[in-house]
């Protein structure tokens, strides 16, 4: 089993190295704090969510991305079978990002200077530590982390990313990487995901 880090040993600022990717805060799965790790340019892949539209019931959780991953891959889905045979500094137990992973992974490292779009329940993300609130236009702006901008080394693609979470046997939730609209996409949509771990947190 994985050990828990001690909460001092966590880094301060979003975007250091840690534990084989780059740390993208904290937030609460099921009452344990963890700290959410995103992986470098190799984790970002693309594909299709599942070839054949049925429900996952193992993928619905907003914050395990490993489980759902899990389930995604033992359902069919090739996207998630490249995403569970990586191995990124040392570690191999990636996962997609599930949805408010992917939320933070936005909100932390937004590419674009583009306004962000403002509608549904866009930004809303009550496990995330601080819990978040709706996107304003100029919230969250361009990250100030110079490699995870647009053309940077880093940067997240300024696309629709898929995560894990399935919405419906039809559906899975996502996000477009330049505006930030939240929704749903089609299961058999060829699309981006990026590869995030996590570790417990210990106080």
């Amino acid at each position: 089993m994985q050990k828990a880090i001690a909460a001092h040993l966590i880094p301060s600022e979003l975007g250091t190295p840690f534990e084989g990717g780059y740390f993208n805060g904290l937030y609460l799965e099921n009452g344990q704090e963890r700290a959410s790790i995103i992986a470098g340019p190799e984790g970002i892949l693309k594909g299709i969510w599942l070839p054949d539209y049925k429900s996952v019931p193992g993928a619905r959780s907003f914050t395990d991305s490993l489980a759902n991953t899990i389930a995604m891959a033992e359902a069919g889905s090739e996207l998630a079978q490249e995403a569970l045979a990586l191995r990124i500094g040392g570690k191999d137990d990636w996962g997609i990002a599930a949805f408010f992973i992917l939320d933070m992974a936005y909100r932390n490292f937004k590419p674009t200077v583009q306004k962000n779009y403002c509608g549904w329940l866009d930004g809303v993300n009550p496990v995330s530590v601080p819990p978040q609130l709706l996107y304003t236009p100029d919230f969250p702006a361009q990250t100030r982390i110079e490699a995870f901008r647009e053309g940077g080394k880093l940067a997240l693609p300024a696309k629709w990313i898929v995560s894990s979470t399935e919405s419906s046997e039809d559906d899975a939730y996502g996000q477009t990487f330049h505006n930030g609209c939240q929704g749903l996409n089609g299961k058999g949509y060829e699309g981006f995901a990026v590869a995030v771990r996590s570790v417990a947190v210990a106080h």
